[in-house]
């Protein structure tokens, strides 16, 4: 039997890493958006004080989320704690012609988890696991609850 090759050239252990700290990455994104961080910067360095004071959070763990964003390609640091928009902060403007700020809001809200560790009922039980655990189907849920 054949291996996969790696994904994008990465060994399997940092393939899984990657995958294992997925929930951590979305609700970093998720809460960049509702910081408004990725609607403020534009191409040229905006001061992490600025960015901070915006949005209404203490520069320190401001500066902390936007350097773990760098790690993924969403910002690019420059010198100074300054940062601008990187290929994945671009889509995460509102502004953005296809972006996908809502849906990183929509993937990263609580309903969603608890959503996802019903799969073992499913699995079990053969029955939505949304449903069991709301007690309706995702898209009548959802009418009900715009948010």
């Amino acid at each position: 039997m054949e291996s996969n090759p790696a994904v994008g050239g990465l060994p399997p252990e940092a393939q899984l890493m990657s995958l294992l700290m997925g929930n951590y990455t979305l609700q970093m994104l998720a809460t960049a958006v509702r910081m408004g961080i990725f609607d403020q910067l534009s191409e040229l360095p905006t001061a992490v004080q600025s960015v901070a004071e915006r949005a209404g959070t203490l520069p320190d763990p401001t500066y902390r989320l936007m350097r773990a964003l760098t790690v993924i390609g969403a910002l690019v640091e420059q010198p100074e704690q300054r940062f601008s928009l990187g290929p994945l902060g671009q889509l995460l403007r509102k502004d953005a012609p296809c972006s996908f700020a809502s849906f990183t809001l929509n993937n990263a809200a609580p309903w969603g988890a608890e959503a996802s560790w019903t799969l073992l009922h499913s699995m079990k039980t053969g029955e939505s696991g949304f449903r069991s655990r709301f007690g309706k189907g995702l898209f009548e849920w959802l009418s009900e609850h715009p948010e």
